[in-house]
This record gives structure tokens, sequence and C-alpha cells, in this order.
């Protein structure tokens, strides 16, 4: 959970999505786009927020980074510090 959830997710989200909004769109949009799927697919109306802000922090950085490792560490980072 802690390693394979973060890499399919930040492929999908971050790679897929992200990347196919910006054909279309700029990446502040693009980005907002991702986000917003990528929390609601979390199914957790109170967290919508945190999910919300995550993704957006992951979409910057594969735009810094120009590819999905920061994404992927930074997603597996913050997955094993939550895991319990």
């Amino acid at each position: 959970i802690c390693l394979l959830v973060p890499l399919y997710e930040e492929i999908i989200f971050r790679g897929v999505v992200l990347g196919s909004c910006q054909r279309y769109t700029n990446f502040h949009i693009a980005n907002f786009i991702q986000a917003t799927l990528f929390a609601t697919i979390h199914m957790n109306l109170f967290l919508f927020p945190v999910y919300f802000l995550f993704g957006i922090i992951a979409g910057i950085l594969r735009k810094k980074t120009g590819g999905l490792l920061g994404g992927i560490v930074f997603h597996i980072l913050n997955n094993v510090l939550l895991f319990e």
C-alpha cells in the first residue's frame, strides 16, 4: 500500500491526467483538475481539502522536476509516515 499505490496514483494523476489536461489548457487549470479528481477518488469529504492540497503539491513537483519521481517519493513518504 505504501509503495505501489503512490506509484500508480502518480502515474495516473500526475502523468496521464495532468499531461492530458495540459494539452488543452494551461498548467494551473490542469493541475486544479487533476488535484480535484485525486481528492474525489479518495471519497472522504472531510479530508477532501487535504487530498486536494496534496494533489496540487504533487502536480507542482511534476512541473518543477519534469518527471514523476519527485511526486512518487513525496507520496511514498507521506503514506509511510501516516501508515498505522
